[in-house]
């Protein structure tokens, strides 16, 4: 526990220690050092033309600044060659950074580009269902009436970005009047994007239409030089036709097919242009990743070309490009050319050459293979499939194994684990996305097809295959349109082959490729929502307003003025807490000052979860008094990152009031809790470890906690300086499977988004570096123009006076000033007060443009009614008066202004003037965003319990799941005044004992007792519930009510405190941080399905319920199975149970055989042969193994751990054979039987009739529970039954371990009374009032239990059967009982029975 202090601090001085000095001098050194060696080596030109030579040699070595630094570091810094043309060329740095950089464009090109991207961004709806596209997504009716105005609006913008070079944001508020309303700034950003695709198209165009020239030209070139292969069916020309095609492509499926197929038919023509190899050039995937290689010669298609089998697929009568056109039309409008001759005729020729296809079969199997390829290949038939897909796809998922054992039904997959044909048009949002996780986690099989037996269960590792004709598929109905409809026995014939070369290509080329492109849409599409959801958080985070900003808003609020401390105690000092979990990590206090400098910090060690409620005398708390006496904040933040965050709240709350009681000056600081997800990250990350490398990361924690509280968009902005950090931040559960640079540009697009609407004080940044990142996000601007810019400045050792400086003194090019000038704001008040003799002008502390500042001034001239014409008159005055009385300028007609500016060739301006009005009415760069508001209850309890963006996957605690918890206590209701007076104790007749009615204690043996013990307090009450803790930390309350299906009269006999339960959820309860839960039988088993999480309405019920009932006939059916296991051991056998049995009938008693075990790889069986046919199997858990066939290098016997089998035998099975010899040589032990319970009752009986004062017993093994031993004993009438355990360390009875047998006996026969007295106290309700007799008894024995109650005095004093007096019937108190005569009246009007523990045997 300690006290620090920065230097700056007046009130803490404290003295800068040598070893810190000297650090600071060597970083400083180091750095001066780094720069020399940047300017020798890059900026002196006759240094970089030098020549060095090495010592080895005369050979030359360049100076390369990589080699003396770590590339990655100069790289991270932005000091290479690149970054400075970076910063030189007059282009904003993020279209220079871009991967596809920025190209001017023509006219003709603008429209081509600006038509594609309408087409495929606004025009074109998604497969999926997805939220984002709602917003822009044109109506169809709608369609051609708003097509040129969207085509016009994205001409304009791509104008802007290609030729223009203007930043998006620029775009967005300064030529709002170009894309508003239509379009929003996100738009704007996708446009980008689809800026870099359609530069993606065209290259893939380009190199495809380059090769397909090369090849025309090459495939001339061979017809010139051979005439003869004219007349050639297998050679194809590429005719201009084709050529054409490609030319007018405008989507990367149109082109992956004419790739595809170009491949397909001249990939040997290809491997013949080696010569050509250089210039051609394809790139190295298509749009889905698929990558594109050269025909083989052993390729099964180019064989069957080599041998001549094109020409018999020729008869087949219809091409490929004609059965595209039946398919687009949906008729026959091409009929197949029908061969005279049948196909196996048309095949015998073809078995008189030499060739590897020597039967019939073959040669046809070879031309439908033909056949097939050019159907699947044929770019008309797959853009058909393709838009068929579209419409008509399903989804299918099966689980596997490790599905089926891995999700439950609160399973983020548990929705989708059985569906049966979902179409693909109902998938939402980020649905697909779930499933394609689940099936890289190898938890569920997914398949997308047409039809449910398309492509499921289709094995084509051969090409015989016979349509199954009842199969109802989208193949049936579309083959017709390639059948001959005739009925002659060679049409038929020639039909069978096209049907078979027809479902080859169908089943086997066209669904795989359009199923795999269809995944790849699906995820596309989930992915973009990812990104917008993602984007949308952010925004939300950074969407608000600096906390003193807020304060100032509610003082100008009158309405809320007496809930905000006055303005002249307004302290801009805050205090940020961290505190965590682990008990062996401290927790910080920092106060900051209004720049976000340290002025102070504490550690706090006592502060943890055990907090209760009135501990602010803790040392901790001292400390939070400490300082805010010592800085008086305005605020003081919390990190929500503990269970007991509000009862710290309240404490440091109830110290500030006590603080304030009777002071009129100090203000009253708020406590406010906020989200600890950004201090999580920036506090290890490089913004803040190299500000404060010396602060634990805790501290760095509670510094970047109090940051986000003065500015969440400065905090932001600082961690994405290195952009990766952004990606840390818990946006999506499903962000980590999207790709991470799309995530990272949006991600910073929002933050310049939310900069732009801002602004920049850009002399602050100079002042504070922990401020300066926020330039880097300034339109036009970034982190190397930006670095540059201040740079400059501090050179000058000036700062920025007005805008025009940006030129002047910064020398920014003319395009990027326009780009970032209105969005860099300056104090003028600020510089006026300090003095200068720069022209100062009153709208650069505005977000009006500098290229309208004419306009503005204007403006404010007519609402003052000046004359302009005037020598004297000064329009900066005009701005100046305006500013401060701006309730003339709404008497200004902008339409008209906005007409005369259309007139004079400015074109529509309206968006604009009204711009202006705004601005100089609400103020200069007033803050638009959100006010600051700390976390409510719901968000502290999804952080800290409930929240899925930490998991990665859905909410934990729902309605209905299942939940482990520990029970901690007992809830009870103190019994008021008014219960007490009326309470009515009720007496157990078989104990003869008093109840109290409220707790059920039922050990008083007056009735006064239970008077005495509720007057005087000792009463805890009646239990109402169970308070129970999860693993986490989250309470659960379990009510009376949801404890037991049947009435719980006594909790303690259904629950202990420290036993660990299943419960189900049955509410959430997120203000008091708890659950409410119910253990009921009927709950956890859910027979009425209350409590099943909902399915997906293509939920395959069948299918589930199929898979359970064959999982539990293959388990019945594989108990017997085991692996043999690689154990060299005498005791090993590697034998199944069946199998050793004859080995186990000839061991000794006490003797074992260990086997591998059915359950499992990891787990070994220990038999032990207890008697004769009675033999314990004992489970032995393995870890720690090096192979599935090898033993474990640790062995688990329950909770005990043993290295080898030798230490089993002498540590376990020895000892437990020690016992079991022991008992066996008892003088009371009988041999087992089958029909145990019943052979010891009659012995039992037999030997009550030889001596019925005593109380006879027997030791017999268990044949029911192998391993058990039965203690048998008859204290009255009735034989009652004990059970012995074996257990290594003794003996285990009801509960207790005895070293010995006869200790064990000894101990039972002192204490098998109570023993008697608890089976009845268990089995009776205190609340019975009428008589019980014993089961079956007739109606003399109960009159025999009746007309002897007379005689109970003499039996309580006989001594027990086991020879030892009865310590109940002989007590003081039992005798003064006896004597009382009211005992004696109640006594005789009920029945009494032989278990009481008052008398225990006749």
């Amino acid at each position: 526990m300690f006290l620090c202090s920065s230097p700056s601090d007046a009130t803490l001085n404290a003295i800068i220690p040598l070893h810190i000095l000297l650090q600071v001098i060597l970083k400083i050194f180091v750095s001066s050092y780094l720069l020399s060696c940047l300017y020798i080596i890059y900026l002196i030109p006759s240094f970089r033309n030098e020549e060095d030579y090495s010592f080895r040699g005369n050979r030359k070595r360049r100076s390369d600044f990589v080699e003396y630094f770590d590339p990655q570091e100069v790289e991270q810094r932005h000091l290479t060659c690149a970054d400075e043309e970076i910063k030189i060329l007059d282009i904003p740095e993020r279209y220079q950074t871009r991967k596809i950089h920025i190209q001017t464009a023509d006219n003709l090109e603008l429209e081509d580009e600006s038509k594609w991207i309408f087409s495929n961004l606004f025009a074109s709806p998604t497969v999926s269902n997805q939220d984002y596209v709602f917003d822009h997504l044109i109506d169809a009716d709608l369609l051609d009436s708003k097509a040129r105005t969207f085509i016009s609006k994205i001409y304009s913008i791509l104008d802007f970005i290609r030729n223009r070079h203007y930043d998006l944001l620029f775009i967005a508020c300064y030529r709002r009047e170009l894309i508003a309303p239509e379009l929003s700034p996100n738009d704007l950003y996708w446009i980008l994007k689809y800026d870099e695709k359609w530069h993606q198209l065209r290259s893939k165009r380009n190199s495809i239409l380059k090769l397909a020239q090369r090849l025309q030209s090459h495939l001339y070139e061979s017809i010139r030089k051979q005439p003869d292969a004219m007349l050639n069916d297998e050679l194809r020309i590429i005719q201009d036709e084709d050529i054409l095609r490609v030319e007018n492509s405008n989507s990367f499926d149109d082109l992956s097919d004419y790739s595809a197929l170009m491949f397909l038919y001249y990939g040997q023509e290809m491997v013949e242009m080696r010569n050509l190899s250089v210039e051609i050039h394809i790139s190295d995937s298509d749009t889905h990743g698929n990558c594109k290689k050269f025909a083989s010669r052993r390729n099964y298609f180019y064989l069957c070309k080599k041998y001549g089998l094109n020409s018999l697929a020729c008869q087949f009568g219809l091409t490929p490009e004609q059965f595209g056109e039946n398919l687009r039309e949906s008729y026959q409008v091409h009929e197949p050319d029908q061969s005279p001759v049948e196909p196996e005729e048309a095949s015998i020729e073809y078995l008189k050459l030499n060739t590897p296809f020597n039967t019939i079969e073959a040669i046809l199997s070879g031309a439908r293979h033909i056949v097939a390829l050019q159907i699947s290949h044929e770019p008309q038939i797959r853009a058909y499939f393709r838009t068929l897909f579209r419409k008509r796809a399903r989804v299918f998922t099966i689980p596997t194994n490790k599905g089926k054992l891995h999700i439950n039904d609160w399973h983020y997959c548990a929705r989708y684990k059985y569906l049966r044909g979902k179409p693909v048009t109902d998938f939402k949002n980020d649905e697909f996305l779930l499933l394609l996780q689940a099936e890289e986690q190898e938890l569920i099989q997914l398949y997308i097809t047409l039809d449910e037996s398309s492509s499921l269960d289709i094995n084509f590792s051969n090409d015989q295959l016979e349509p199954t004709r009842n199969m109802q598929t989208y193949f049936n109905e579309i083959k017709h349109l390639y059948l001959r409809d005739d009925y002659s026995a060679v049409v038929t014939k020639w039909n069978v082959q096209r049907t078979k070369a027809l479902f080859l290509a169908v089943h086997k080329y066209l669904y795989p490729v359009i199923t795999q492109e269809m995944r790849y849409l699906l995820k596309t599409e989930a992915e973009k929502h990812v990104i917008c959801q993602s984007m949308e958080k952010l925004g939300q985070w950074v969407d608000q307003v600096p906390y003193f900003s807020s304060l100032d808003r509610t003082c100008e609020d009158s309405s809320r003025r007496d809930l905000i401390f006055s303005s002249e105690h307004l302290n801009s000092t805050l205090i940020a807490c961290s505190i965590f979990p682990e008990h062996d990590i401290p927790g910080y206090l920092v106060a900051l000052d209004k720049d976000g400098n340290v002025n102070s910090y504490a550690k706090l060690n006592y502060l943890k979860n055990n907090l209760r409620k009135g501990d602010s005398h803790q040392p901790d708390f001292q400390l939070f008094k400490k300082l805010i006496i010592t800085y008086e904040p305005t605020i003081i933040i919390l990190s929500a990152t503990i269970r007991n965050i509000y009862h710290i709240r309240d404490e440091v709350q109830v110290i500030i009031n006590n603080l304030n009681e009777g002071s009129n000056t100090s203000p009253h600081s708020l406590v406010e809790i906020m989200d600890p997800n950004l201090a999580n990250v920036s506090s290890q990350c490089m913004n803040l470890t190299s500000e404060f490398p010396d602060y634990p990361i805790q501290l760095r924690h509670a510094i970047s906690m109090g940051r986000r509280a003065q500015d969440s968009l400065t905090e932001f902005a600082s961690l994405a300086t290195v952009p990766q950090n952004l990606l840390y931040l818990p946006l999506h559960n499903l962000q980590s499977r999207i790709s991470q640079e799309d995530l990272c540009d949006a991600l910073q697009f929002q933050l310049c988004k939310t900069v732009s609407n801002v602004g920049v004080d850009i002399n602050s940044c100079l002042k504070s570096e922990h401020k300066s990142c926020l330039l880097s996000f300034v339109p036009g601007l970034g982190p190397r123009k930006a670095s540059a810019l201040l740079k400059r400045l501090q050179q000058d050792g000036s700062i920025l006076e007005n805008r025009s400086q940006l030129i002047t003194i910064c020398e920014i090019g003319p395009t990027v000033f326009l780009n970032c000038a209105a969005f860099i704001k300056i104090d003028v008040k600020d510089i006026r007060a300090k003095g200068t003799d720069s022209y100062i002008e009153d709208l650069d502390g505005s977000r009006v443009h500098p290229e309208t500042y004419d306009w503005a001034k204007k403006m404010a001239v007519d609402a003052l009614e000046y004359d302009d014409t005037t020598e004297d008159f000064d329009s900066t005055e005009a701005v100046q008066r305006i500013l401060q009385n701006s309730e003339k300028l709404r008497e200004l007609d902008l339409d008209a202004f906005a007409s005369q500016l259309e007139k004079e060739n400015f074109g529509d301006k309206r968006a604009t003037l009204y711009d202006i009005r705004d601005e100089l009415e609400g103020g200069c760069f007033r803050d638009r965003r959100k006010p600051f508001q700390g976390l409510n209850k719901q968000d502290v309890f999804e952080i800290l319990f409930d929240n899925p963006l930490a998991t990665h996957t859905q909410k934990i605690f729902v309605k209905g799941k299942l939940v482990t918890c520990k029970v901690v206590n007992i809830e009870r209701r103190k019994p008021t005044q008014e219960q007490s007076t009326k309470i009515s104790p009720e007496r157990n007749e078989i104990t003869g004992k008093w109840a109290c009615p409220f707790c059920k204690k039922s050990d008083f043996s007056e009735f006064s007792l239970v008077w005495i013990h509720c007057d005087e307090g000792s009463c805890p009450g009646e239990a109402i519930g169970i308070r129970t803790i999860l693993e986490n930390g989250l309470y659960g309350f379990i009510s009376i009510h949801n404890i037991s299906s049947s009435t719980v009269v006594n909790v303690e006999n259904h629950v202990q405190i420290g036993m660990t339960i299943t419960c189900r959820i049955l509410s959430v309860n997120s203000q008091k941080f708890s659950l409410e839960l119910s253990c009921k039988s009927s709950d956890l088993q859910d027979v009425e399905n209350r409590f099943v999480n909902l399915k997906d309405k293509f939920y395959d019920y069948k299918k589930e319920k199929d898979d359970t009932e064959c999982e539990k006939s293959s388990s019945k059916n594989d108990l017997n199975h085991y692996i043999k296991r690689i154990i060299v051991h005498p005791k090993f056998k590697n034998l199944s149970y069946e199998e050793s049995l004859p080995l186990l009938e000839n061991l000794l008693v006490g003797d074992c055989l260990i086997r591998p075990s059915s359950r499992g790889y990891n787990r070994l069986t220990l038999s032990l042969k207890i008697d004769d046919n009675i033999y314990q199997h004992i489970d032995i858990v393995e870890k720690d193994k090096t192979h599935t066939y090898s033993i474990g290098k640790s062995l688990w016997i329950n909770n005990e751990e043993y290295e080898d089998l030798d230490e089993i035998l002498a540590m376990y099975v020895n000892r437990i054979s020690n016992f079991l010899k022991e008992l066996r040589t008892h003088k009371c032990f009988r041999p087992p039987s089958t029909n145990e319970l019943s052979t010891l009752e009659t012995l039992l009986t037999q030997e009550k009739r030889i001596n019925p004062s005593r109380i006879p017993y027997f030791i017999s093994p268990s044949v029911n529970f192998p391993g058990k031993f039965i203690l048998a004993y008859t204290p009255k009438l009735k034989a009652l039954t004990d059970y012995i355990s074996l257990n290594p360390q003794g003996l285990k009875f009801r509960n207790k371990i005895f070293d010995s047998l006869s200790q064990m006996l000894k101990w039972f026969k002192d204490h098998y009374v109570i023993s008697l007295c608890n089976r009845e106290v268990s089995t009776i309700r205190p609340s019975q009032k009428f008589p019980t007799y014993p089961k079956n008894s007739s109606i003399d024995e109960r009159t025999f239990y009746s007309s002897n109650l007379s005689t109970q005095g003499k039996q309580y004093t006989a001594k027990g059967s086991l020879g030892r007096p009865n310590p109940i019937a002989n007590s003081e108190h039992y005798q003064s009982v006896r004597t009382n005569s009211n005992y004696q009246l109640r006594t005789q009007k009920r029945p009494f029975k032989y278990k009481s523990s008052i008398h225990p045997f006749k």
